[in-house]
């Protein structure tokens, strides 16, 4: 059985990844050039590459899951029909707040910290402009309505999970139970990991009220 997490960047997809991959009932998700060691460099349009992806993607009980961002989707169709897989819509609410998220990682080149190594104190470093962040919005948002187009035009049911649905631990685990669900896994997951509470950093929220401050009366 295979399933695809359906994403944009921003959206705590790496931590639905940890909950499923650490379940070792759902097979082990991730991008196929993240996560997956044996696949650096290699090409993912190669079919013998993909096929490699699908191994490694593989749980012991024969549950197939990756995860796709909107702008791959074109690259993993040549390989995979999305009416015969079940889909997982991962989204955020807040799409300026996904804007300035991407952006500081992008400036920072750091996209992702365990909670051990989390850290802010470069964050004095960054500069990011409006407008980085409104075309920054306008392409997350269009990144997030493809595949809402896409599963509209194919009669594809998602489950749609929110970023919020992600972030306490309590949050975590009820988001993993829902998610085998909805794939028909009965299998005993193992003890999953979670993520210490997740919250946007308050220099986030600095940036997002000024930005949204700027246009109240």
């Amino acid at each position: 059985m295979k399933y695809v997490i359906c994403a944009t960047p921003r959206t705590r997809s790496t931590v639905l990844c940890d909950l499923l991959v650490s379940s070792d009932v759902a097979g082990y998700p991730r991008e196929y050039h993240e996560g997956h060691e044996s696949l650096k460099g290699l090409d993912i349009t190669d079919p013998a590459t993909y096929q490699k992806y699908v191994s490694v993607s593989t749980s012991p009980n024969g549950v197939c899951g990756i995860q796709v961002m909107s702008t791959e989707k074109h690259i993993v169709e040549k390989f995979i029909d999305f009416k015969n897989v079940k889909c997982i819509w991962l989204r955020r609410e807040n799409k300026i707040k996904q804007a300035i998220s991407l952006l500081k990682a992008h400036k920072r080149n750091c996209f992702y910290q365990t909670d051990k190594t989390r850290k802010n104190d470069d964050l004095n470093q960054i500069k990011i402009t409006r407008d980085e962040i409104a075309y920054s919005t306008f392409e997350l948002t269009a990144q997030d309505m493809s595949w809402g187009y896409y599963f509209e035009e194919n009669k594809i049911i998602p489950l749609i999970i929110w970023y919020k649905d992600l972030e306490t631990e309590t949050q975590q685990k009820e988001t993993l139970k829902k998610v085998l669900d909805f794939l028909d896994i009965s299998d005993t997951p193992s003890e999953p990991k979670v993520w210490a509470t997740r919250q946007d950093a308050k220099w986030d929220e600095d940036l997002y009220k000024q930005i949204v401050d700027s246009y109240r009366l």
